[in-house]
């Protein structure tokens, strides 16, 4: 764990026996479990996990491949829904997407410029004025407008900065959901303490043969890490990691 960075994060993941997260990029979630490549079992275990921290960290382009963010507050005490941090090298979304539209899930687009801890870049802050979504005409549009959707903040800095941007909110913890290369990001720089890994018993074709299919780490980044396991278990077919730095 960085000593400079007081912020908790678990990696929770779904993957093939030989590392992939989908048979496809930005595959859905309704047609992972259709393919047998999930199940309802993790699917519960996600929400669980999720519910017990701040936030959710994940790539714009993994939510916008799955129908809308999931509920979790009938799970909390609070029973509060918690912020989904989009990650987003672009300052773009895709207006038409459900996701935008959900008023019942706070979110904020983030633009990281930097994983480097020693930069000193100041967060900026962007609120975006009070008023009804408008999104494109075409549904098939990606707007860079962000300030269409009310209830969304765009942020553009240092990873550091997010972090104690968010402390301030007493935000302390998050789950990092997808993608691979958002997930390299994290483990190259040592950001991740706990990797919750689902394993799905899948050597479907195309898993292997498909060079695009994503893995649990993408990129061309160069770094190695050794994990402690803490537990196994078994859920059926599936197996339940559960990994500590």
């Amino acid at each position: 764990m960085n000593s400079n960075q007081p912020f908790l994060i678990q990696n929770i993941m779904l993957a093939s026996i030989n590392g992939k997260i989908s048979l496809s990029p930005l595959e859905s979630n309704e047609i992972r479990q259709k393919n047998k490549f999930s199940c309802q079992d993790d699917v519960d275990h996600l929400e669980a996990l999720v519910a017990q921290m701040d936030c959710v960290f994940i790539g714009r382009e993994s939510i916008e491949c799955v129908s809308n963010a999931f509920s979790v507050k009938h799970l909390r005490k609070n029973r509060q829904e918690i912020p989904w941090i989009i990650f987003s090298k672009a300052k773009k979304i895709n207006a038409a997407h459900h996701f935008w539209q959900q008023r019942d899930i706070p979110k904020n687009l983030f633009t990281c410029t930097s994983f480097d801890f020693a930069e000193t870049e100041k967060i900026k802050n962007i609120p975006v004025p009070l008023g009804l979504s408008k999104p494109s005409e075409n549904a098939n549009s990606v707007v860079s407008d962000v300030s269409l959707f009310p209830d969304c903040l765009h942020l553009e800095g240092n990873i550091s900065e997010l972090f104690q941007y968010l402390q301030a909110q007493n935000i302390h913890t998050a789950s990092l959901l997808r993608g691979g290369r958002l997930n390299s990001s994290f483990w190259k720089h040592r950001l991740v303490q706990t990797l919750l890994l689902t394993i799905s018993p899948v050597t479907a074709r195309g898993i292997v043969e498909n060079p695009l299919a994503p893995s649990l780490i993408d990129g061309k980044d160069e770094f190695f890490q050794r994990l402690k396991l803490r537990s196994v278990t078994q859920k059926s077919d599936f197996i339940f990691l559960n990994y500590g730095t």
